[in-house]
């Protein structure tokens, strides 16, 4: 598969009046926040979102977010990549997609292309490419074998799924914990030494009287037409508790009706609400109360406080009104958290507004995700106060961040007349306003003779440029 590096800067439609300091102002913006940030690397870990390079904006109509190498698939069909070894760079895949999903490891990729037909590359231990091979890897895209007239895809535990416009849906890869959804599971061998020493199946096949199927998500989890969602393999709470494990047949999850859309043990129903299932670890639910032993994994409870939703991943939603909110573990929600890990009830996730759609990633302890929002709440300096014995400057506005909640600690940048000034101390203090002096006090002193108009602004942690705020000393 060829890889070329293409420039995506056409999308800007207008450029700061400071470029030696700006980023470009893009209609659509990427941010990601989490614990890898591709498109960031500056940072290694943030409890806030962070603006990504420009160079990643374009029209996109889906993301999907990998440690390393995450897909972007733009309205006139075509698929990118973040190029290897550089994280503010795209590299064209392929044209004619219309759908792209990734394993939870970014061990491989599947699309579906506009034919019909799907391909994949990358890991194909257990046939999970379905070209009809087995143990192997594929840099180039292998067609699914016997597979046409698909209309979703989807990854489950080392397996790979694929609906059909009849309303079919087809599985191949690992079935040793039921993931086939044909009743058949287990190893012959184990430990096992081949792949093929446990249950598998290199081409696709069709997962026994299972009809009726209008949407395919990740899991696999599935909705049929009737509104209800069913699910099968290795998934937590897909089991009655008198059974163990797994399911090897699709089982449906109770509590689900009239359901458009599903996530991770998280599904939208067509009023507007959210709905979730599962332990209570961290707050998972959203239902207000943390408590891991409040088992909710055979029947999902309603999310109280969400109404209004459009869209849902896990343990994040976004709104009507665009804004995006998560709850749970505060790792990879995008959350300072303030001295609190958990969010039992679902919380805005800012600076974030018009948001369009997210992308969740998580394996392990890393989470994060990449989202793309049309608008965000803007940095605004109000005031510039001059304090005197020793020099310093402080500043009142809103949207001012202390750097804390970014890895590592990056404070505020302070521009005067569009310099950089090196060398700060900064301090947000408990009312929100920022304390910039220096050592020696004459350095920015320097800065700020008497009389003289000056322009000052400021960089956020997250990316944020504020306005430009004229001040005499």
């Amino acid at each position: 598969m060829t890889c070329s590096k293409i420039p995506l800067l056409f999308f800007i439609v207008s450029l700061s009046i400071l470029p030696s300091r700006l980023y470009a102002a893009t209609a659509d913006h990427l941010w990601v926040h989490g614990n890898c940030l591709p498109g960031n690397p500056q940072y290694g870990v943030s409890d806030v979102p962070l603006l990504a390079p420009d160079s990643l904006v374009d029209d996109w109509t889906q993301i999907r977010a990998s440690c390393s190498l995450s897909t972007f698939l733009r309205t006139d069909k075509k698929l990118f990549q973040l190029c290897p070894y550089t994280q503010d760079e795209l590299c064209f895949l392929m044209d004619d997609v219309v759908m792209v999903t990734v394993a939870s490891e970014g061990a491989y990729w599947l699309v579906l292309k506009t034919d019909g037909t799907v391909w994949g590359w990358g890991s194909n231990t257990d046939g999970n490419l379905g070209d009809g091979t087995y143990n192997n890897g594929r840099q180039e895209p292998v067609q699914a074998l016997g597979l046409s007239n698909v209309k979703s895809i989807a990854i489950g535990a080392a397996a790979s799924y694929a609906l059909k416009e009849d309303g079919t849906v087809w599985a191949w890869g690992s079935g040793a914990s039921g993931q086939l959804g044909d009743g058949n599971w287990g190893c012959t061998v184990f430990p096992p030494v081949d792949p093929a020493d446990c249950y598998l199946s290199a081409v696709p096949k069709q997962v026994p009287d299972l009809t009726d199927v209008k949407a395919l998500f990740d899991g696999p989890f599935i909705i049929k037409n009737d509104g209800t969602v069913w699910g099968w393999g290795p998934i937590n709470c897909i089991m009655p508790p008198d059974q163990c494990c797994f399911a090897t047949t699709p089982q449906q999850i109770e509590g689900l009706e009239d359901i458009v859309s599903v996530g991770d043990h998280v599904a939208l129903k067509a009023d507007g609400t959210v709905w979730t299932w599962g332990d209570n670890a961290y707050g998972r639910l959203g239902i207000g109360t943390i408590d891991p032993d409040e088992d909710n994994c055979y029947s999902a409870v309603m999310v109280p406080t969400l109404s209004n939703v459009t869209w849902v991943g896990r343990q994040f939603a976004i709104k009507a009104d665009g804004t995006l909110w998560g709850w749970g573990s505060h790792y990879g929600l995008g959350i300072p958290p303030n001295g609190a890990y958990a969010f039992p009830t679902p919380v805005q996730v800012k600076p974030l507004r018009n948001v369009k759609f997210a992308s969740i990633f998580s394996q392990g302890y890393i989470d994060y995700a990449m989202v793309l929002a049309g608008d965000y709440d803007p940095v605004t300096i109000t005031q510039v106060l001059p304090l005197s014995s020793p020099f310093r400057i402080k500043l009142k506005g809103t949207g001012f961040l202390s750097g804390l909640e970014v890895y590592p600690n990056t404070p505020p940048v302070l521009y005067v007349d569009g310099t950089i000034v090196d060398g700060l101390e900064v301090k947000l203090n408990k009312k929100g306003m920022l304390l910039f002096k220096s050592v020696p006090a004459s350095t920015l002193k320097s800065y700020f003779p008497k009389g003289v108009a000056k322009t000052i602004q400021i960089k956020n942690p997250d990316g944020r440029i504020s306005n430009e705020f004229q001040f005499t000393r």
